[in-house]
């Protein structure tokens, strides 16, 4: 009973353990297409210098900030408060690149070639966060599969170990029982 209660409790935090891991996974998903989606409006204004472009720009940098909170609410409970700060720094400068490009197109001034470096460099700098986060959640749910397929192994190998004895023991008892019933039985 004892071995069962233990794995059901193991089984649990392992569940939630998951569940967390995807929440993460899927937060940082969701940081990044937004990301991106933010980088194509501004690079389509750029190119087209089209109102639609523009709007979508502004709402998609709202989009992207709203991902941002959930994805850093989530690494900060977990205790990655750094890896929270890496990956808003990294969006913040994105942000502010493209608003930048944003405004040379609007006012028609010549694009920066510099404020352009910036922001892909900073957006490959998101990208290398967020690819971060996914290892090192792939990480934990690596580490958690060995753990559980090492504990079901140990389990396994007890089970097999207490059905022997429990086999053994009914052997000796119906042995025992024989005997003391029927004491000229086991002579030859």
């Amino acid at each position: 009973m004892t071995l069962a209660y233990r794995a059901l409790r193991y089984a649990d935090a392992s569940g939630r353990l998951v569940i967390r891991s995807h929440r993460t996974l899927q937060a940082s998903e969701e940081t990044l297409r937004r990301a991106v989606d933010t980088e194509t409006s501004a690079r389509g204004f750029i190119l087209t210098h089209n109102a639609l472009d523009l709007d979508r720009f502004s709402r998609s940098q709202i989009a992207v900030v709203r991902s941002l909170d959930d994805l850093t609410t989530l690494l900060a409970d977990d205790g990655r408060g750094s890896t929270a700060e890496t990956v808003r720094i990294a969006l913040t400068g994105t942000l502010a690149h493209l608003d930048r490009l944003v405004k040379h197109a609007t006012s028609g001034d010549g694009l920066e070639s510099a404020d352009s470096d910036a922001a892909r460099t900073s957006m490959d700098a998101l990208r290398a966060a967020i690819r971060a986060i996914r290892q090192s959640e792939n990480d934990v749910m690596t580490a958690r599969v060995q753990t559980v397929e090492s504990a079901g192994r140990r389990v396994n190998g007890l089970l097999i170990v207490m059905t022997g004895l429990a086999t053994a023991l009914l052997t000796l008892l119906v042995a025992v029982l024989v005997f003391v019933t029927r004491p000229g039985a086991w002579r030859v």
